[in-house]
């Protein structure tokens, strides 16, 4: 990997990191004092005490495409080598983010979050093989400065339409 393709792609991988606890532990709110104050702990998989609605399919789905950045930066950072750690890593982030929920009261701490996050980051550790076959040495950079630009506006989109809370 070149080295301002590991540059684009470090600088990305820290943004990603930084979204994602704001997605995931500040539910995109950055006043503290807002934060939800109940712990909920839900082991059953794919349980809902509700019917299955929109809000519901769209919050599974979010849960998937969420962690897709992350297996295609630690694909492309290399790290862990071996593909099943890479994947074990996600499973960590994701059990690191809903013990804290569970820990700090900020929410629910759900198994199926767990088992759809590791799904993520599989789809991005997967996807990111044939992209660096199709791309060769070129896949890091494109790739690093494609998520890059999707975070940033992500982010621009977020902050200017729908405000940021203060």
């Amino acid at each position: 990997m070149k080295t301002r393709g590991k540059t684009v792609c470090v600088i990305g991988f820290v943004l990603y990191l930084l979204l994602l606890v704001f997605l995931v532990i500040f539910k995109l709110d950055l006043n503290i004092s807002n934060a939800y104050r109940f712990r909920e702990l839900i082991l059953i998989p794919y349980y809902r005490p509700v019917a299955i609605n929109r809000t519901v399919v769209e919050e599974l789905v979010m849960n998937v495409v969420a962690f897709i950045p992350l297996g295609m930066y630690l694909s492309m950072l290399e790290f862990p080598k071996k593909i099943w750690a890479r994947i074990l890593a996600g499973f960590g982030l994701s059990l690191a983010f809903e013990t804290a929920q569970y820990v700090f009261a900020i929410g629910t701490s759900d198994v199926t979050d767990l088992i759809n996050n590791t799904l993520g980051t599989a789809i991005g550790v997967l996807l990111f093989i044939p992209i660096k076959k199709l791309l060769k040495d070129k896949a890091v950079p494109v790739v690093s400065w494609t998520l890059l630009v999707l975070q940033l506006l992500a982010l621009f989109v977020y902050m200017f339409l729908w405000g940021v809370n203060f």
